[in-house]
């Protein structure tokens, strides 16, 4: 597709969907006849994919400046071989200047992270994270699922960066903790319609991100449901009228979140 890279060819894909209520409106212009409720519903949908054009690019554009930074991160041999002291002063002044960031840190072949912005309280190894197993996989970019970070209590998307020597030796693996507090600010704060929803989904049918009642559904995985069997076909961008996780029936427009190719 171009310059656009679905990272559902790496197992890494983000769901973003917006769904807009079947409001009462739809119910009061049925008898104004079929030509009036069909210019409705083709409004209807238009905004939906507008909303979910414009969030998608929103998440992604979060995630590439993740992406950007990782990259250089790697390039610098204080953070990269996890210099004592040094890397540790870096990256906590990082995580004290950006708010995006929940943490970032280095980790060793062997999965023990070696260096953190945020002070590690003991060891720590990862060896079990999605994004530090994806990222030795696969020998680039890779990206986690939804979890609540074990050294900093928060629920964060981590994106993770291996670096390699000249022959070919994995050094270490560079990671970069995103603060999804800054996506559900968005989603909140996002100009929907009365009783529409945004909701951010990982590759595991987790909601990272939901603006109606984040409380209750943020960070728990989708209900099973011909929404969620629709949005594992969703390779491209998606209509469907259904009802969703909440039961309520909703006209959605769903699309993978795509990051642009280094």
């Amino acid at each position: 597709m171009d310059s656009v890279l679905s990272f559902s060819t790496l197992r890494s894909r983000l769901l973003l969907l917006v769904a807009l209520a079947l409001l009462p409106a739809a119910a009061a212009i049925v008898d104004a006849g079929f030509e009036q409720r069909r210019l409705a519903t083709a409004d209807a949908q238009e905004n939906a994919k507008r909303l979910v054009r414009l969030a998608a690019k929103d998440h992604a554009q979060f995630i590439n400046e993740g992406r950007q930074l990782l990259s250089t991160l790697v390039q610098v041999p204080q953070v990269r071989d996890a210099k004592a002291g040094i890397c540790t002063d870096f990256l906590s002044r990082l995580v004290a200047q950006d708010e995006r960031l929940a943490n970032i840190g280095v980790i060793r072949p062997d999965g023990q992270v070696v260096c953190s912005g945020v002070p590690l309280k003991g060891g720590l190894n990862v060896t079990d994270r999605s994004y530090f197993q994806r990222a030795v996989q696969t020998r680039q970019f890779a990206i986690g699922d939804y979890q609540i970070g074990r050294i900093t209590k928060l629920p964060v998307l981590v994106l993770a960066q291996p670096a390699y020597s000249a022959q070919g030796r994995l050094l270490s693996v560079v990671f970069a903790a995103l603060n999804l507090g800054r996506l559900n600010r968005f989603a909140a704060q996002a100009a929907l319609p009365p009783g529409a929803t945004l909701t951010v989904l990982d590759r595991t049918h987790t909601i990272m991100v939901r603006n109606l009642e984040p409380e209750q559904w943020v960070g728990k995985r989708a209900p099973e449901s011909a929404l969620l069997r629709k949005l594992d076909d969703a390779e491209s961008d998606g209509m469907a009228a259904l009802p969703g996780f909440d039961g309520v029936r909703r006209l959605y427009a769903c699309t993978p979140v795509r990051l642009c190719a280094p």
